[in-house]
């Protein structure tokens, strides 16, 4: 079924849902399909390290200038990650729920029927299994210096994370069909504030984690605000329960929340991630390694916390879904993502000859000032022959363009003038090669120079490729504490272009 078809659903469904309480076999049999959503989100978080895992060794193997393979795969897992029961804390496998909640009757006795929601849950699963032992044998098996292989790999990796996002939409039209079934539980009046309260704080860590997402710290500061308050609702609506052992155990989940809450305002902070997660971005680190463990099961988060606190003190209410992984696909810097389409690349072309075709081999550039370098019409132009005699390929590099500063130690900003088409670069100071094959791809990239008073200097900026769409476009601004200014330049791979700096007090 359609995403279309489900919001025709949801639309349909939610307005007989009014103030309607289930009984306690339909309860029951909620949960269970909730249990099973959960189960599933727990077992994928072993499958989404299982392609983090090969996203990163693969992206490894390409960068490195040797052929080292990956030594990890994941054949020492179980046969069906989604049918073993001893993978989890609580034992109940997807797979075996499933079948239970099939031959219930129940699932046609429902007030929303949302079989088609666990139906396609149970595609997704059945799908990453399969996939994942697919990724084994590539790895296991076929040469991974065939550009074929490795653009296979990535390709494998991009369907799943399609299939972790279908994932994490069922959940959402889930929630939102039995939003007024949440509502309408009947429990005491002290429990139904406490419930409510939950809720409506659970709803908002959801809102929270999608924006982290999105890498939105806008968004994730007005989400911020709203959870601290509401933090604090719920701890007087537990203050109003009659056994202070209950009022006990819902404070320690009160305590997972603002621990929740404290690692997003890290983010807020921009308190650094771990190195291996910056090329896959400070959302995604806080989204999978902070905030989930605090919210889902195998980190004893608080959906978990709470599930048991029902069962346990037998309060009559629905469970609460926990939210699923984020999957991102990190490409190697040596290779722009448009070549994975490998549109007029021989499938049998070896990765290590396809990378130097596209990315010359670096070379040590030193700056000649000579004073008989022709003049430009406008700025000067100094022709800077390279040192080395064994340069795969000769360069001129050309001073076209002068940049005056007010300041030894400023910055510049690099992007791709026109459209982002994979352009890679690498920048040289004074003859040395500061920083190498920036890419143009994502964004601005803003780089710190410092240069020497009283002395010609010179940027000399190389393009490392063309990307897909030659010549090569690079714009370039500089802001000092009162000049500005902006300067766009056309290279291709036969020549460079240098950028003299003038000091300016």
């Amino acid at each position: 079924m359609n995403v279309w078809i489900h919001i025709v659903l949801l639309l349909g469904m939610t307005t007989g849902l009014n103030a309607q309480a289930l009984t306690s076999d339909q309860r029951d049999f909620l949960n269970k399909e909730i249990r099973f959503l959960n189960e599933s989100i727990h077992r994928m978080v072993i499958v989404f390290q299982v392609y983090e895992n090969y996203n990163s060794e693969i992206t490894k193997h390409v960068d490195l200038p040797t052929n080292d393979g990956i030594k990890n795969t994941s054949t020492h897992l179980p046969e069906n990650l989604f049918a073993d029961n001893n993978l989890v804390r609580r034992g109940d496998s997807p797979l075996e729920l499933y079948e239970e909640l099939s031959a219930d009757p129940m699932k046609d006795q429902m007030p929303v029927n949302n079989w088609s929601l666990i139906q396609e849950a149970k595609g997704v699963i059945d799908f990453l299994n399969k996939d994942r032992k697919k990724m084994d044998n590539i790895i296991d098996n076929e040469d991974l210096e065939k550009f074929s292989n490795i653009q296979m790999i990535y390709g494998e990796i991009e369907k799943a994370l399609e299939y972790y996002d279908k994932l994490r939409s069922t959940i959402k039209i889930f929630e939102k069909l039995h939003l007024n079934t949440y509502h309408a539980q009947e429990i005491t009046p002290d429990k139904k504030q406490v419930y409510t309260a939950i809720l409506e704080l659970h709803y908002d860590v959801k809102k929270l984690v999608r924006q982290l997402r999105a890498d939105s710290r806008s968004g994730v500061a007005v989400s911020v605000d709203k959870l601290e308050k509401e933090i604090g609702w719920l701890r007087a609506c537990v203050a109003k329960l009659e056994s202070t052992q209950q009022q006990s155990e819902l404070n320690s989940v009160v305590v997972s929340i603002e621990k929740l809450i404290a690692e997003i305002n890290n983010y807020l902070e921009n308190k650094p991630v771990p190195s291996g997660y910056e090329p896959f971005g400070r959302g995604y680190y806080y989204h999978n390694y902070e905030l989930l463990p605090k919210i889902n099961q195998y980190g004893s988060g608080y959906v978990w916390k709470l599930e048991e606190f029902f069962k346990k003190y037998d309060w009559p209410v629905v469970n609460l879904l926990e939210e699923p992984h984020y999957l991102k696909v990190v490409y190697p810097e040596r290779i722009p993502i448009e070549m994975m389409a490998g549109d007029g690349i021989d499938p049998d072309e070896n990765i290590r000859e396809l990378i130097a075709d596209q990315l010359p081999q670096l070379e040590k550039i030193v700056v000649d000032t000579a004073e008989d370098a022709p003049k430009a019409e406008k700025v000067e132009e100094k022709v800077i022959e390279a040192a080395k005699k064994d340069v795969p390929r000769p360069v001129n590099i050309i001073a076209k363009e002068t940049i005056r500063v007010d300041s030894a130690f400023f910055e510049i900003s690099l992007f791709d003038h026109l459209r982002k088409d994979g352009d890679r670069v690498s920048i040289n100071v004074n003859g040395q090669w500061v920083h190498e094959r920036i890419s143009l791809e994502k964004k601005t990239t803003k780089i710190e120079l410092a240069i020497n008073s009283g002395t010609a200097n010179y940027i000399i900026i190389r393009a490392d490729n063309e990307g897909w769409s030659t010549p090569n476009t690079i714009g370039i601004s500089y802001k000092g504490k009162v000049t500005e200014n902006n300067v766009s330049i056309r290279k291709d791979l036969k020549t460079n272009e240098a950028i003299e700096i003038r000091f300016i007090n």
